[in-house]
């Protein structure tokens, strides 16, 4: 099966490097993105949208040879609404979506509209904007590592799709999941 892993806000595609070796003994091929604007700290990304995140998953999906079957999504944080993007798009080459730590936004939703933008980019906020139960991975060296390259996420980040879906988190709580399916 082609899994395609999307990665969450300001992460490329080595952030499923510790994921990847155990789907590849199950015997999946993987594909770990790397969205566009996210190869490097210094990457222009004064043109990127969601929708050019979006689109970078569609053409993967494109890709892959329909007679070898659907293929799986997989979402982390923020990567969560474009693969919901994409299934939008391709709703016939997608067997599932898994959101890791996301929730599908409903039309018009927005990822995360209270991080602050500078000149049409989201910095990494400093680690104390988070709550302590979404750090609760984060030892202190991965936080200095993530913390030194300071990627920016281009600011645009409004959903663009329609489609219903099924919602696997492991750090909401049930509360903010039903908010989440009332908004839609």
């Amino acid at each position: 099966m082609d899994i395609v892993l999307i990665p969450g806000l300001w992460l490329d595609g080595s952030s499923w490097d510790e994921v990847v070796p155990s789907l590849q003994r199950a015997g999946h091929r993987t594909y770990a993105l790397t969205l566009p604007g996210m190869e490097s700290k210094d990457a222009d990304r004064s043109e990127i949208t969601l929708r050019n995140h979006v689109d970078a998953v569609v053409d993967v999906i494109d890709s892959f040879d329909p007679a070898d079957g659907k293929v799986v999504l997989v979402g982390h944080s923020g990567g969560g609404a474009i693969a919901h993007g994409a299934v939008d798009a391709r709703p016939d080459r997608v067997a599932r979506v898994v959101y890791v730590d996301s929730v599908p936004l409903g039309e018009g939703g927005v990822i995360n509209d209270e991080l602050p933008a500078e000149n049409g980019e989201i910095p990494l906020p400093d680690w104390p904007l988070f709550e302590e139960e979404d750090l609760i991975d984060l030892d202190d060296e991965l936080r200095a590592s993530s913390a030194s390259e300071r990627f920016r996420r281009p600011s645009t980040s409004r959903a663009i799709h329609s489609s219903s879906s099924t919602n696997v988190a492991t750090t909401y709580p049930s509360l903010s999941s039903r908010a989440s399916s009332r908004a839609r």
